[in-house]
């Protein structure tokens, strides 16, 4: 079974304000403005959102591991469930420019995927995760996520981060009529 076939509601996740915008963490807030470019966000008590085609695209405005209660009330608002739901968010153990779609599963450690979990009290619904870990350099030790999750973003990092937001466009076969960036 096609696990894109019943979403109606894209939600990036991601950490409010210009301080965060372009980190790493932040993926999914990047990715949703991204696939919005050219439609303005209405805020709406702890998340802002948009119509795109069919879906609807929201980003919490809480910060990440609050993200559970911005979500659960964006469903609500938008009277959708679990099962039209798509979670966009970082993923530190994927290599930058890798993204992958998963349906249910753990946070594997991910504080805001965590919340949303805890506050929707089930794992079922899918998930595309967007690849931030950076290459490994010959001699050096694997970062750990700390070290880079709020880091800035490069702007050779970020056209790579958006031609994830591209293939996503492509998976959920929508109408892709955004200005260039």
């Amino acid at each position: 079974m096609d696990p894109l076939k019943n979403i109606t509601v894209l939600v990036g996740l991601g950490n409010p304000g210009t301080k965060y915008r372009y980190t790493y963490h932040n993926v999914g807030r990047l990715i949703a403005d991204y696939l919005a470019s050219d439609v303005s966000f209405s805020s709406y008590r702890n998340f802002s959102y948009c119509r795109l085609d069919r879906l609807t695209i929201v980003k919490t405005e809480t910060f990440m591991n609050e993200s559970g209660a911005a979500v659960s009330a964006a469903l609500s608002f938008l009277n959708a469930s679990p099962t039209n739901l798509l979670l966009i968010h970082d993923d530190s153990d994927q290599t930058l420019g890798r993204s992958k779609i998963v349906s249910g599963g753990s946070a594997g450690g991910h504080h805001g995927v965590e919340s949303v979990l805890a506050a929707l009290g089930l794992d079922a619904f899918p998930r595309f995760k967007v690849g931030i870990r950076p290459p490994l350099s010959p001699g050096r030790p694997r970062p750990r996520a700390e070290e880079f999750v709020l880091k800035k973003i490069p702007l050779a990092d970020r056209a790579v981060i958006y031609r994830s937001g591209d293939s996503l466009i492509k998976k959920l076969k929508l109408n892709d009529t955004r200005s260039p960036m």
